[in-house]
């Protein structure tokens, strides 16, 4: 593929893949607007884009900190090849390798956040528990703890232990 056709074919695949989430986005809305319940369409569309975008932004934080750190400690170490011209010495650009770094950050960010804005109920369920009455009797949490609260820790616990493998990957 030419690197001119690249731009091309990113567009078709947005094409393919959004016009079946708009075309779904669209058919909910006539679906909840004939109900009576555009709100609850509104508040379950507003947790997710705010669950994505946030945790998005925080997984992309601790990435690029993290790489742009040790990037910091990089040193341009040229290296010699053996040309029918005769040896050359190549160094790599930081720059470019920056670059580069930080757009594949950004790609697993967004695939990170995809997949924590799927999540948006765990959210609202947090958001909006209350309590049972009763107590476990083994540890002594109300039981709305582990109906409401402790799926949400397990999700921020299974999320930071990626970013974490994924920050000693670089």
């Amino acid at each position: 593929m030419t690197i001119r056709r690249i731009p091309l074919f990113l567009l078709l695949v947005l094409v393919m893949t959004g016009l079946p989430a708009l075309a779904e986005l669209y058919t909910d809305w006539l679906w909840f607007q004939e109900v009576g319940h555009e709100q609850v369409f509104l508040k379950s569309l507003s947790a997710s884009s705010l669950v994505t975008i946030v945790s998005g932004l925080i997984v992309f934080a601790l990435l690029a900190g993290n790489a742009l750190a040790a990037l910091r400690g990089l040193r341009p170490r040229p290296f010699m090849i053996v040309t029918p011209q005769g040896p050359q010495a190549i160094a790599m650009d930081l720059r470019s390798i920056k670059r580069l770094g930080l757009t594949v950050i950004a790609v697993v960010a967004v695939l990170i956040a995809f997949y924590a804005g799927a999540r948006w109920e765990t959210w609202l369920y947090f958001l909006n528990g209350t309590p049972f009455g009763q107590r476990d009797p083994v540890l002594g949490h109300d039981i709305g703890f582990y109906v409401f609260t402790l799926p949400l820790l397990e999700q921020i616990h299974g999320l930071l232990y990626l970013v974490v493998l994924l920050m000693a990957a670089d």
